[in-house]
């Protein structure tokens, strides 16, 4: 796994690449780590877009595991 540094050097379509590379069990463990890190922050949610944007992504990526979990 990348440091921290060379994923936020990296351009988005490499990371892109590289997530979508990664083995499912993996992607659903970085939806839920992701989800818990936002839940878990201090700071008020209203005050950042952007986390308010990554908050609905990762929900609509669980309900998207878990559809195709059930197929």
């Amino acid at each position: 796994m990348a440091t921290y540094e060379e994923w936020y050097g990296m351009k988005v379509e490499e990371v892109a690449n590289r997530v979508h590379s990664l083995n499912d069990s993996t992607i659903a463990q970085l939806i839920e780590s992701v989800t818990i890190m936002i839940d878990s922050g201090h700071y008020p949610r209203e005050a950042f877009p952007e986390v308010q944007f990554v908050g609905r992504l990762l929900s609509t990526l669980r309900v998207g595991q878990k559809n195709v979990a059930a197929n």
